[in-house]
């Protein structure tokens, strides 16, 4: 089996697009710590695509804070022209998310409660051992 990875710098369009796409969300969860948010940046040349889907309570401009992520990490937003298409997240989507999240919060309260008798039992033995 051959493995490859990929590494790139500061300035490669795929690290600006990751910024954005996580200065976005950042502030998404700011305002609602429910978000979910499918978001997706491109950059060709002076032009920067923002496209998804969001279910949220948050109030934001897209555009702007493209532009101030732009602006973070060192170039100059007016140089860009940004076109954003973020739509309201299917109910299909969210209702697998719901379902997801609703699993990994049960599998986690039993692992935590495994976790819990498994270190009373622990705690039990050593106290009786030490006496």
């Amino acid at each position: 089996m051959i493995k490859t990875s990929e590494s790139v710098l500061k300035g490669h369009p795929d690290k600006i697009c990751d910024g954005v796409a996580d200065y976005i969300l950042t502030e998404l969860l700011k305002q609602d710590k429910d978000t979910r948010a499918g978001i997706e940046c491109l950059i060709k040349d002076e032009l920067l695509v923002i496209a998804g889907e969001v279910s949220t309570k948050a109030v934001v401009n897209y555009k702007e804070l493209a532009r101030n992520c732009l602006e973070d990490i060192g170039l100059n937003s007016d140089e860009f022209e940004i076109l954003e298409k973020i739509s309201v997240q299917s109910s299909d989507i969210a209702l697998g998310v719901d379902i997801v999240v609703q699993g990994i919060k049960e599998s986690c309260m039993v692992m935590l409660k495994v976790v819990l008798k498994s270190s009373c039992h622990y705690q039990l033995y050593y106290q009786e051992n030490l006496q």
